[in-house]
């Protein structure tokens, strides 16, 4: 992934490799044309559905929110779908979205979405905001506070993943204010 400008709003490239990474092909890019498009994390799910997700930050100036978009992996195309992501708009903000998708051993997956959300920079509290979607990110569910909250702590660049062994999902932070890694693991 990358970003890249036509006019005056950043856009979002995509990229694929067909060779293990050595040669790169430019899959197409999207932009929004009003906002800009920043920080891109991507993932695959495949099995029921084959699709690429791209989640990215839309700064829109007033509170940069996250956005989900969609397009299928099969037959290579490109064809985006966005998906809006329920977020509290009396915040100041979202940074660093994480999206991922659950086991490959099955054919329906989920995709999970992390971001840090900024409830107020001037106290210095920072969230790590968590939303899933069961339906191929054509809906994801009320975010939730998952580290921090009300408390005056800056909890930075969330990160998540599946685990496999336990069917578990673990999602890390760092604590900006004790200068400490969390993490925290689903039941």
């Amino acid at each position: 992934e990358n970003v890249g400008q036509t006019g005056s709003n950043d856009y979002l490239q995509i990229y694929y490799s067909i060779d293990g990474g050595f040669n790169w092909i430019a899959y197409g890019f999207f932009e929004n044309p009003t906002y800009n498009l920043r920080e891109p994390s991507i993932a695959i799910g495949e099995g029921a559905q084959n699709l690429l997700l791209i989640a990215y930050i839309v700064d829109d100036g007033v509170v940069p929110f996250p956005e989900v978009a969609t397009t299928p992996l099969y037959p290579i195309g490109f064809s985006w779908t966005v998906h809006s992501v329920p977020y509290w708009n009396w915040w100041q903000g979202y940074r660093e979205p994480n999206i991922w998708t659950d086991s490959y051993d099955y054919s329906t997956w989920y995709a999970y979405l992390t971001c840090e959300g900024i409830y107020s920079a001037a106290t210095n509290n920072y969230n790590v905001c968590f939303w899933r979607t069961v339906d191929y990110s054509t809906t994801w569910s009320t975010g939730q506070v998952i580290m921090g909250d009300a408390d005056s702590e800056a909890w930075r660049d969330p990160d998540g993943t599946y685990g496999t062994t336990a069917n578990k999902l673990f999602v890390a932070c760092f604590n900006q204010t004790d200068n400490t890694l969390y993490t925290r693991m689903s039941n």
